[in-house]
């Protein structure tokens, strides 16, 4: 038997495919880049701080020769007025003698410890020197093959994209698959199954990606403080930036290990052998379309008005930018449900935005959820990482803040209170205090 699948399934198959070759490389987060690069600033340091004790001793050592040259030739002219002085007075010029030979010897002992400080300085600088050649061509390397991989890794989506976009055509003729030989055939894992997964994936790239952001910021900050103190301040700010991003690096990875995991579980399935007739008509959808959200009802059905969608200015005007992926960072629990949201997220997987379109989104995506009670929702897009393919949008519902009560006659304020704050953190939701 040689059944036909329909060009639905066919689809389906098609793009799940490109899906899991399309896993994303291992590439090298900027934290490691921007360690590199304080690894170099420190050691050039160190040796800029040892390269001045050296200068500070080798002059002390000059000094010390020319000092003991001196108490040298005193000594001599002592000795020789010694000899020829009186008897009466040799007992005093013994005595100065004496004591310049003891100053010569105190001399002696400086000249010998500041020689082997300068010998210690002299090892140290070169040391410091070798060091430094390490450090900075390490991180020359670093930084030339996370560019090479990041090249490669984008070249590898845009493949991935032409095939997956390639694909529909290709599937215009009817698929012909052959009957089963056994009862039972072990196939992938289904796609529905990995979504969570693969969402969990993204979500882990976005806050990696923020954390790189913040270590950048933090090495910047660093590199511009101006005396100890501030270097001091910002050296540890970058250090615990660094563990964050370590700690999402793994997060990264672990979410990463999980999805491949689940890809390789094979589900055990009866296929059963079918024709399908294909039809003059455009296929029908994958699935109805949903019903609109309801609009948010307050008590005695008053409605909750909300301004209207404001273009924002965060994009400048230019070309057309391409996405690889939409993520969601903050109140995502409460954004990802949202028509709007799924929409643009669908939309600019595949296809080409313009600065425009972006602004328009962010005023749509605030009205959404001022019209959902959140009247203190504020939306950021982060711009640093859209060169990397990523769509990021931050989202804050806004807090509960203080609250202060005031003409109230019939309940307490402490009821007041206790009825809008009813979890500390919790976000503040107009439509459900009056709903």
């Amino acid at each position: 038997l040689q059944p036909q699948l329909s060009k639905a399934l066919a689809i389906g198959i098609a793009v799940f495919l490109v899906a899991l070759g399309g896993a994303r490389a291992a590439l090298i987060p900027d934290a490691e880049v921007a360690a590199a690069r304080v690894a170099v600033e420190r050691a050039d340091d160190a040796l800029k701080a040892a390269e001045k004790t050296l200068a500070k001793q080798t002059s002390a050592l000059k000094k010390a020769v020319a000092r003991e040259a001196d108490l040298n030739e005193d000594l001599a002219k002592l000795r020789d007025k010694l000899a020829k002085a009186p008897e009466r007075t040799k007992d005093s010029l013994s005595t100065k003698v004496r004591r310049q030979q003891e100053a010569i010897n105190t001399a002696i002992n400086e000249r010998a410890t500041l020689e082997a400080d300068v010998t210690r300085l002299n090892s140290q600088v070169k040391a410091l020197q070798t060091e430094v050649e390490t450090a900075t061509a390490a991180h020359a390397d670093l930084a030339a093959r996370q560019k090479d991989e990041l090249a490669a890794w984008k070249q590898r989506q845009a493949d991935e994209k032409a095939a997956a976009k390639a694909a529909p055509a290709a599937l215009d003729a009817p698929l012909v698959v052959p009957a089963p030989a056994a009862a039972e055939t072990a196939v992938a894992a289904p796609a529905a199954n990995l979504a969570p997964l693969e969402q969990k994936v993204d979500q882990a790239a976005a806050d990696k990606a923020q954390a790189e952001a913040v270590v950048t910021q933090r090495a910047d900050d660093l590199e511009r403080a101006k005396d100890s103190k501030a270097r001091r301040k910002a050296a540890a700010a970058l250090s615990d930036a660094e563990k964050v991003a370590a700690a999402k690096l793994k997060e990264e990875q672990a979410a990463a290990a999980q999805l491949e995991a689940a890809r390789q579980q094979p589900a055990t399935v009866t296929p059963r052998a079918f024709t399908h007739t294909p039809q003059v008509s455009e296929p029908a959808p994958w699935a109805p379309p949903a019903a609109p959200e309801p609009a948010t009802v307050l008590r005695g059905d008053q409605r909750l008005t909300v301004p209207e969608a404001a273009v924002a200015d965060i994009a400048p005007a230019g070309d057309a930018l391409q996405f690889d992926v939409a993520m969601l960072a903050g109140d995502k629990d409460i954004t990802e449900d949202l028509d709007v949201w799924k929409e643009w997220a669908s939309y600019i997987t595949f296809t080409s935005v313009t600065p425009t379109e972006i602004n328009e989104f962010h005023g749509r995506l605030t009205k959404a959820l001022h019209e959902k009670g959140y009247v203190f929702a504020k939306v950021t897009f982060p711009t640093r990482i859209w060169s990397t393919g990523i769509f990021l949008a931050k989202v804050d519902c806004g807090p509960l803040g203080t609250i202060t009560v005031k003409g109230n006659r019939h309940y307490s304020a402490k009821q007041i209170i206790d009825a809008l704050a009813d979890q500390e953190g919790a976000r503040f939701n107009y439509a459900r205090v009056h709903g």
